[in-house]
């Protein structure tokens, strides 16, 4: 009698087994189209109008605020911290300037038309204009670049470059 007990136990476990395997048999072409389809709607790192590769091959225009020590723009000339990290960012990429001189609220407006690339001229983290544009990371721990919202490969290519060339 104990050896009929064993086998039915036996038996139950077995059915449980194959029932088990029968559900994930169905499930399985579900869980990996769910999975598929994440992975497929992701568009990771996002760059919506290949802004960096654009810049690359069309050269890049950046809106410059004037604001000594980081910007400092004249007539005829630009120049200031700022423009320094960006002449490098630039030169390392092989990527040619065109700078472009206007008011913060003008070239937000050219940013967020993606006329330009980036805006520089002593941003904080807490710029009022974070609303309506991108961020970098601080290159100096307090101050930012303004990017189109979206354009990560543009961001994470400053900020390797700033982690490279600028951090102590």
């Amino acid at each position: 009698m104990l050896t009929h007990q064993i086998k039915s136990t036996t038996c139950k476990e077995k059915s449980a087994v194959l029932w088990r395997n029968k559900i994930f048999e169905i499930l399985r072409p579900c869980l990996l189209l769910l999975i598929l389809s994440i992975f497929l709607s992701c568009d990771f790192p996002k760059d919506p109008s290949n802004t960096y590769n654009d810049a690359r091959a069309n050269g890049m225009k950046v809106g410059v605020v004037n604001n000594p020590p980081f910007t400092n723009t004249t007539k005829d000339t630009v120049s200031g911290r700022e423009m320094q990290i960006i002449a490098a960012f630039a030169k390392q990429n092989n990527i040619a300037i065109e700078y472009v001189v206007a008011s913060e609220t003008n070239l937000i407006n050219l940013l967020k038309n993606r006329k330009i690339q980036i805006v520089i001229g002593g941003f904080t983290k807490k710029t009022v204009w974070k609303k309506h544009a991108g961020l970098t990371a601080a290159y100096d721990g307090t101050h930012v670049f303004l990017v189109p919202k979206g354009e990560n490969r543009l961001v994470f290519k400053l900020e390797t470059y700033f982690n490279k060339n600028l951090k102590q």
